[in-house]
């Protein structure tokens, strides 16, 4: 799928309805949804979502998207400019910042110089050594769980408007939505192999006492016990008592 839209500059005539890129996101993740979400995919999608914010929120310098990976910790997905991963990082190390502070709130983030080194100390003198004049950062809410934050960053004091952190919301949205999706697509997946093992030991049970069955002419119940009987006395767990069972069986 081609994602290259988000790099296009927009230049609209008095004449020509205003531009929505908020609305045009929407059509991006509308054309996802027939999409095999694969690693690459979620990746260019967010790459999109971030590509599409920097170029069409204030004077940006990049944006990024900020959610846990699977392991619980915290990590930028689709940061469009190497200045963006480092803030991120930054706020990582430090455990402070506004797009974690908007990622805890639930809101939108705006810089204010009067307030930002008070709010986030460490961050904000780093930040503003590597040239960070302006910031702005959306939490991505969906239901009542916020999943991470977008944010577009710029080396231009006074960079973002009213107007441009309620578009960013706007984007927060849909990105939001777009996560939640893919999440619970990954949360199905783990599931599925969690039933898939599941049945899997069931079957070796049942073939396991089958065979305990066949060969001491008992009934399941006792077939049963004596495989409990079994794991106990050798300290295995009864599905790797099992496996030996079928195992050796099929060796025969």
């Amino acid at each position: 799928m081609d994602f290259a839209t988000a790099g296009t500059s927009f230049r609209m005539s008095s004449n020509e309805p205003a531009y929505r890129p908020d609305e045009e996101l929407a059509g991006i993740f509308a054309g996802l949804s027939g999409v095999l979400l694969t690693e690459d995919t979620v990746a260019e999608a967010l790459g999109t979502v971030t590509s599409l914010a920097a170029d069409t929120i204030g004077d940006s310098t990049g944006a990024g998207v900020s959610l846990l990976d699977p392991a619980g910790t915290r990590i930028s997905s689709g940061a469009t400019d190497p200045l963006v991963k480092r803030l991120d990082d930054l706020q990582y190390r430090y455990d402070e910042g506004p797009c974690l502070t908007a990622w805890q709130e639930s809101t939108v983030v705006r810089s204010d110089p009067e307030e930002d080194e008070r709010r986030w100390p460490s961050w904000t003198r780093a930040a503003q050594a590597l040239g960070l004049r302006s910031f702005l950062s959306a939490a991505l809410i969906t239901g009542e769980r916020t999943l991470g934050a977008i944010k577009v960053y710029s080396t231009a004091t006074d960079a973002y408007s009213d107007r441009d952190a309620d578009l960013l919301r706007r984007f927060a949205i849909q990105a939001a939505i777009f996560v939640s999706n893919v999440q619970t697509m990954q949360a199905a997946g783990q599931m599925s192999d969690t039933l898939k093992e599941t049945l899997r030991r069931r079957d070796v049970l049942a073939m396991a006492r089958g065979i305990v069955m066949a060969r001491n002419h008992i009934g399941p119940e006792e077939a049963f016990r004596r495989l409990v009987v079994e794991s106990h006395t050798s300290r295995r767990v009864l599905t790797d008592v099992a496996d030996r069972i079928v195992a050796s069986a099929t060796e025969a």
